[in-house]
């Protein structure tokens, strides 16, 4: 019986980086399972001993967590349930419904070829009930349907029928004695009591593989959603060649977890027809037969546009907290009191030139160190020009004498300079901009010198005038 409660599962391989891919999965799942009151878990299938690693078991616990999507109570390492595994595997040997069989990977290929060319089931040795000396290393199978047809009702896909002479006596314990995958994930679910299986639709085929085997321990099949694989912008599937597709990658060019959210939630499903909503909106609205069947294709600019909603949204406050914290991610300094306040203070203004974090910490950053950035190469042309370098002189004797250094001061100040010197901003401005930033575009003036200090404003303008 399946349970009352609905229990969905994300069930990553710890093979390599935390797929983008693999992250919108577990939202659907999160999503699903939490509009139905229900619970979310957390598998890691390690069962593959050669490609799994520690580090990658870190990553998919710190891509959650970067995320923000919780899982319900502890973690499940598949690895640690091998005793387990065996145990079903005896389980079915003992009520006929798998058997050991002995064959060569050679004998194994030509059973096959044979079967093919005569469009039949292959049967292997040991499935009729030959003996064999027990001593011998060799896998044990499922005994497979030969006769009918397999039917999956996918709640995404729709009914999905494989007749049952295409599908092959699978592997359940190899040779080693050690369990495959397809054993450990249909017992793991019988264990846990997931109710749904919301996954990519490249394991379309393995729900009619998997069905018989949970009938044959005697318990009932999850319900399948199996959801379309994303496609990178050439219509091939999402692979690294077509950029950054890890969500510790997303999360250190800046990209916001909110945005991140909304972005994966719209590839593949639509929510009302709205572009921007919460993660608490899209709980409540989430529901499987709104999938679409189509692969959904990875578009940077949309995902950098939906960042920038967010990120603009932002209190000066929030913002800063947020920058504190991707700096913290980033492995850089943290910000002292001093410059959290700096920041809050100017935040509004960046944040209009920023759609990540990434590019907010390049707006800003300059701010931050002791002296200004050397200058790009449009700054250094303009601060190599003699006329510029004589305005900027008079700026600072102007300056020098200013005593009402706020925002507020400082305008009235920089426009009475302008009055006196017969000036337009456009024939000082970006050589002053170049002078205290290394660069001739940034926001207006008069707020980056109030942040900066009288003293350390003068020290950066004094540097390149002399």
């Amino acid at each position: 019986m399946i349970a009352s409660q609905i229990v969905t599962r994300f069930a990553p391989s710890p093979t390599g980086f935390l797929h983008i891919g693999n992250v919108r999965t577990a939202l659907f799942n999160y999503l699903f399972a939490k509009k139905n009151n229900g619970k979310f878990l957390l598998r890691i299938e390690d069962t593959d001993r050669a490609r799994s690693t520690q580090a990658a078991v870190e990553a998919i616990f710190e891509g959650l967590r970067l995320i923000g999507l919780p899982y319900d109570g502890e973690a499940v390492l598949q690895s640690a349930r091998e005793a387990r595994h065996r145990e079903a595997v005896a389980q079915l040997l003992a009520s006929g419904y798998a058997y050991r069989s002995h064959a060569t990977a050679e004998e194994v290929e030509k059973i096959k070829a044979d079967a093919q060319a005569k469009n039949i089931k292959p049967i292997y040795p040991g499935r009729n009930g030959e003996i064999f000396d027990s001593a011998l290393p060799c896998p044990v199978r499922f005994k497979s349907p030969l006769d009918g047809s397999i039917v999956n009702n996918d709640l995404v896909q729709g009914k999905v029928e494989v007749q049952c002479k295409d599908l092959d006596d699978m592997v359940l314990l190899r040779s080693d004695g050690t369990p495959t995958y397809m054993l450990s994930v249909v017992v793991d679910d019988i264990d846990m009591n997931v109710t749904h299986v919301i996954r990519g639709d490249d394991h379309l085929i393995n729900a009619c593989r998997q069905i018989p085997l949970f009938q044959a321990l005697g318990a009932q099949s999850p319900q399948y959603a199996h959801i379309p694989l994303l496609h990178g912008a050439d219509g091939a599937k999402l692979s690294k060649r077509h950029g950054a597709v890890g969500l510790k990658e997303w999360a250190e060019a800046g990209y916001l977890t909110e945005a991140m959210i909304n972005y994966l939630c719209g590839l593949g499903w639509t929510f009302k027809n709205q572009e921007f909503f919460s993660l608490s909106e899209a709980i409540e609205t989430f529901d499987l037969k709104d999938i679409h069947r189509s692969p959904a294709k990875l578009d940077y600019a949309k995902l950098t546009h939906v960042s920038g909603v967010y990120l603009r949204a932002l209190s000066a406050e929030a913002l800063t907290e947020r920058y504190q914290s991707y700096r913290v991610l980033l492995a850089l300094p943290p910000l002292s009191e001093n410059e959290m306040k700096k920041i809050t203070q100017i935040a509004d203004l960046f944040k209009e030139r920023a759609a990540t974090l990434n590019s907010f910490h390049e707006e800003i950053n300059f701010l931050l160190v002791e002296k200004a950035p050397a200058p790009d190469e449009k700054a250094k042309s303009l601060l190599e020009d003699q006329t510029n370098r004589e305005r900027l002189k008079a700026f600072i004797t102007k300056l020098s004498a200013f005593s009402d250094w706020n925002t507020e001061g400082l305008s009235a100040c920089l426009k009475e300079f302008l009055q006196e010197a017969e000036l337009k901003m456009p024939q000082i401005g970006p050589a002053i901009r170049a002078a205290i930033a290394g660069r001739v575009s940034t926001p207006d003036i008069p707020p980056i010198l109030a942040v900066l200090g009288k003293t350390e404003a003068l020290l950066r303008l004094q540097a390149v005038s002399s």
